[in-house]
């Protein structure tokens, strides 16, 4: 992909530095990802991670520097010095705080096969949401909904 975007531009000097850039990224990016990398390739990651950060004001403008840009330059080298990897940190934990609703809807909506209507995923989905909360505040014992229940409660409401 770096050569791709690189060879876009008629400026011999910039083609060089833009594929540079790219091929720089893909390495720092894959030392930030990575589960266990290096103590050394820790310790190189900061200034390494800047000078990229210059070849890419070089390539593009300051004005093209996103707050991710900035995060990946100035602070990805601190959670590798204290964390070790960076690759512990993607958003797979906050995405399975929906997987209640993932459930309902795959199992209980006309994609899952259902006969044409979203009323047993919302009903079903419902129940959960009301259970859920009134377990939270101590007035119920937490339920944990298996397909055939989900399938049930929707049935119910309808």
């Amino acid at each position: 992909m770096g050569d791709l975007l690189a060879e876009a531009t008629e400026h011999e000097e910039l083609r060089v530095k833009g594929r540079q850039m790219w091929v720089e990224l893909a390495a720092l990016m894959e030392i930030a990802c990575a589960y266990t990398p290096t103590a050394e390739q820790i310790r190189n990651h900061e200034e390494r991670a800047r000078r990229w950060g210059l070849l890419y004001v070089e390539c593009f403008s300051a004005a093209d520097v996103t707050t991710y840009i900035h995060l990946f330059v100035s602070h990805v080298h601190q959670f590798l010095h204290e964390y070790n990897s960076f690759g512990k940190f993607g958003n797979w934990a906050a995405e399975g705080l929906h997987s209640a609703v993932k459930y309902t809807v795959l199992h209980n909506s006309p994609r899952a096969g259902g006969t044409g209507s979203n009323a047993p995923a919302y009903y079903a989905l419902r129940s959960h949401l009301l259970d859920e909360a009134l377990a939270a505040r101590g007035l119920t014992e937490p339920r944990k909904l298996t397909k055939k229940q989900v399938t049930e409660d929707a049935a119910g409401k309808q």
